[in-house]
């Protein structure tokens, strides 16, 4: 079990993402109502022609089309202010912070808190600090999937229902053929699997002489790495290699990101979303290296402009690492 210290720094990072979060949000909006006003647009492209000044029977020339410029790399004007309103729904499920806010705001109580998993004892809700505990079961393990499968569900419904959007074309999912995929992803997969398994394994020295050596690793690289039961081995494995991967990708990469590149910039949401998706996995060694995981992630994702290249880069790292926990070398960097 992660110590308490430990824990109040993963809290205390997640607590200044989210108010970096809101302050950009503020930010890049107060930027573009002051300083790119759409007045200045239209008036460099509304030249309608003067109809009253013709004397022929010929019909007047159409005015010129406006051209919206094309987005450089992944597009996202598509999102609109109702899905960053719909956006800490989906992520509450990962984020402390958020979790802590509902309970605020539903009044949870303590039991029914300990009930659903979301701390071990707190008489109330205004104590919904601890993480999950870290022992895994089977059943816990399908009703977290379970879960991963409603917060796809509630994407799907956002974008294609509500916002009438096709959701391959939002994330890209026909853009690629398979031979071309299958490159973008090898080269991916080359590039960051054996980087930050071997930047993870320096995470424990780091932290070390700080927090002592009971630093704690994620719940299911320990159940990986302690568990005897074949069909919780096997439940494990299919979560990291395939349920995780497509979620966390659609929730962080496509529709966080996706967001939040829309209402601030590429470079600032890149670095926001990456933290959070790097805070969500309760672990203070895997900080560092899943961060910097997910910005590899998000740069494949903007080149390709296709959500299944960091899909699959995502499964075959969780792959990788999985196969070093099987055979005892494995580190905490699984995301």
């Amino acid at each position: 079990m992660p110590t308490e210290p430990v824990q109040a720094v993963l809290r205390d990072f997640e607590n200044v993402i989210w108010l970096t979060i809101l302050f950009g949000l503020a930010l890049f909006g107060a930027w573009r109502f002051f300083f790119q006003s759409p007045r200045d647009h239209r008036a460099k492209t509304d030249e309608s022609p003067d109809l009253s000044a013709t004397d022929t029977d010929e019909p007047p020339p159409l005015p010129p089309v406006q051209k919206t410029p094309p987005e450089n790399g992944v597009p996202v004007r598509h999102f609109t202010g109702a899905d960053l309103f719909f956006l800490p729904l989906v992520l509450v499920k990962y984020s402390v912070t958020l979790q802590l806010l509902a309970g605020s705001i539903f009044s949870l109580p303590g039991e029914v808190a300990k009930d659903a998993g979301l701390i071990e004892n707190a008489p109330d809700a205004g104590q919904l600090t601890e993480p999950v505990s870290l022992q895994l079961s089977p059943e816990l393990l399908v009703v977290d999937m379970g879960i991963n499968f409603f917060l796809i569900a509630l994407i799907i419904l956002m974008i294609q229902w509500v916002g009438c959007r096709q959701l391959s074309n939002v994330f890209g999912l026909r853009r690629l053929s398979f031979p071309k995929w299958l490159l973008w992803v090898a080269a991916g997969a080359m590039i960051a699997t054996p980087t930050i398994i071997i930047t993870s394994n320096f995470m424990p020295e780091v932290f070390e002489g700080i927090f002592g050596k009971d630093i704690g690793e994620q719940a299911a690289v320990q159940n990986m790495r302690e568990s005897k039961d074949a069909i919780m081995r096997a439940l494990l494995i299919f979560n990291a290699c395939l349920v995780a991967p497509i979620v966390e990708e659609l929730v962080f990469r496509g529709y966080f990101y996706g967001i939040m590149k829309r209402y601030t910039g590429a470079m600032f949401a890149a670095f926001v979303t990456a933290a959070i998706f790097a805070a969500a996995h309760q672990s203070l060694l895997a900080l560092l290296p899943l961060w910097a995981f997910a910005l590899f992630l998000t740069l494949f994702y903007e080149g390709s402009r296709s959500l299944w290249v960091p899909i699959g880069i995502h499964a075959v790292f969780n792959a990788a690492n999985i196969a070093l926990i099987v055979m005892g070398v494995g580190s905490d960097a699984a995301g």
